[in-house]
């Protein structure tokens, strides 16, 4: 490899660095081969795209964004029954909502889910149809093996398949099995970061743009260059996920304890009022009862006050009676004195 030229054509249209726009930590399996779902597409330009096993959607929408960023007209299926198996887990319709909302709401022109199993499938795509097919369903070896043979017929001359989980080998996984018995028969290209990812050549008019990458040595530096490169870019995805995640999880937690915290608040706040509206109830009581103590006392001196005043008008009463008296006493005294002098001089 020379030093100023990488291995393999850069994408085109969109950046093996693009930020996944639909990511599903649940199953965080995929989320390494993002950046290589963006690349494939765009060095191969398929035609038809489809996928066998779509679940949470993480590699499905990210062909799907590659699609719309390389202008392509492609058509797109995602082919599940939505209802899991002993290896992803069962579960109800609220993955299938989920992804299909998503699905509606961003690529309808292109895209369509098929709820359906692979076999009865199978049977509405016409042979050499698919330019590109996915497997990723249930991962023992008879099963992925009956999925490759079934579908085989339907890759058109410049099929490429890929399989996930080629270097799992545990909970009965046989992906790797078939992998290696594939690769004697046909040109592909191996990653072993996020359970192994195989990309294998079917057709006989591989695309120029994936061409160098099916022609590597395993073993050559280009091969391992090219490895370390989509291992490195997965493993961003991955952490910007599980950071996203974590911040998630701190946002909820500090919205728990937020709300926790509001509540006591209005709790003590409510506390408060009532001990306020009981201090206010009572110094209210305590005024009026000192009120109408003083109203009553203020009565009461002026009932003491009225009382002395009446007393002190009868006795200006009695003394001015008494002086009317004497008043009289000496003008009748007089006047008789007046009278009885008058009487001796006759």
């Amino acid at each position: 490899m020379g030093q100023d030229k990488f291995p393999i054509q850069m994408p085109r249209d969109v950046g093996v660095l693009a930020t996944p726009h639909w990511v599903v930590g649940e199953t965080p399996a995929w989320l390494g081969h993002i950046p290589f779902a963006f690349w494939v597409v765009s060095a191969t330009e398929p035609r038809v795209i489809a996928e066998l096993g779509c679940h949470y959607g993480n590699s499905y929408f990210a062909f799907a964004q590659s699609v719309r960023a390389c202008g392509l007209p492609t058509s797109m299926f995602a082919i599940d029954t939505w209802a899991g198996d002993e290896h992803s887990g069962f579960y109800g319709s609220e993955v299938f909502d989920a992804v299909n909302t998503y699905n509606e709401k961003t690529y309808p022109t292109f895209s369509q889910l098929v709820r359906s199993t692979f076999d009865d499938a199978c049977d509405h795509f016409e042979d050499g149809s698919i330019d590109l097919l996915h497997i990723d369903g249930h991962h023992t070896y008879e099963a992925v093996r009956h999925d490759f043979e079934s579908w085989l017929p339907k890759m058109s001359e410049r099929g490429i398949v890929l399989f996930h989980d080629i270097a799992v080998r545990e909970r009965g996984f046989g992906v790797h099995r078939l992998w290696n018995e594939l690769t004697g028969r046909y040109e592909s290209f191996g990653f072993d970061h996020s359970h192994g990812l195989g990309v294998l050549a079917v057709g006989s008019e591989v695309p120029d743009g994936i061409r160098s990458l099916l022609a590597f040595d395993p073993s050559s530096k280009d091969a391992a260059a090219v490895k370390r490169l989509f291992s490195t870019l997965g493993r961003r995805v991955n952490l910007e996920v599980t950071l996203d995640d974590q911040a998630a999880a701190i946002r909820e937690a500090a919205a728990a304890q937020l709300a926790v915290v509001r509540t006591e608040a209005s709790d003590e706040l409510a506390a408060l009022r009532e001990e306020n509206d009981e201090a206010i109830e009572a110094l209210r009581k305590d005024s009026e009862d000192v009120m109408a103590t003083l109203l009553a006392d203020h009565a009461n001196a002026l009932d003491e006050q009225k009382a002395g005043a009446d007393r002190m008008i009868a006795a200006l009463q009695i003394q001015i009676d008494l002086a009317e008296a004497q008043a009289a006493r000496s003008f009748d005294e007089r006047l008789g004195a007046i009278v009885g002098g008058t009487t001796e001089e006759r």
